[in-house]
């Protein structure tokens, strides 16, 4: 009787073991499934800082045919653009990332559903428009201004395979920045 109350005994210990771990297990997998701002944010701190500290915060995002582009910045004066897929159930995983300094504008590129979308980003200074410029097969095209007194991130479609981009940010005195 005494052994057959402490094998139960065992065998609750056990379950309630497992079913702790388990919950354990699925709040740290949700933790990093893509799903909020935060958890981006700590798939960004995963993937940019090996210390295991916070280091970056996501200041703006936008979203290209349910993929979210974020802008972030973080505590040692770097910004980053990435860009989340959807995997599905409201999760999305981190595909790609450009990383430079807070005074550096971010000129990138992805390609989402067959299309090609050029991405720029600038943190380092609070300004009031930007000036993205083509060129196009060695032809220069009019230059395209942006409002970007809220920081966001911009988002061109191209349909063009020789091409570069320049972008140039301009705060409210006229500075400029390349």
């Amino acid at each position: 009787m005494k052994n057959k109350n402490l094998i139960i005994s065992l065998m609750i210990l056990g379950i309630i073991a497992l079913l702790v771990f388990g919950a354990l297990l699925y709040q740290n997998h949700k933790k990093y499934d893509g799903s909020t701002l935060e958890s981006r944010e700590l798939l960004l701190d995963k993937t940019f800082n090996k210390s295991g500290e916070r280091q970056w915060s996501i200041a703006t995002e936008t979203k290209i045919n349910d993929y979210i582009v974020s802008g972030a910045y973080s505590t040692d004066n770097k910004s980053s653009l990435a860009v989340f897929k959807p995997v599905g159930n409201n999760k999305y995983k981190l595909i790609t990332s450009t990383k430079r300094n807070n005074d550096e504008i971010i000129l990138s590129s992805i390609m989402i559903n067959n299309h090609f979308y050029d991405l720029i980003w600038f943190n380092g200074a609070q300004t009031e428009y930007a000036e993205i410029m083509y060129t196009i097969n060695g032809k220069s095209q009019e230059p395209v201004r942006y409002n970007t007194s809220e920081m966001n991130i911009i988002y061109t479609e191209n349909h063009e395979k020789d091409y570069t981009i320049h972008a140039a940010f301009y705060d409210k005195s006229g500075n400029k920045y390349e």
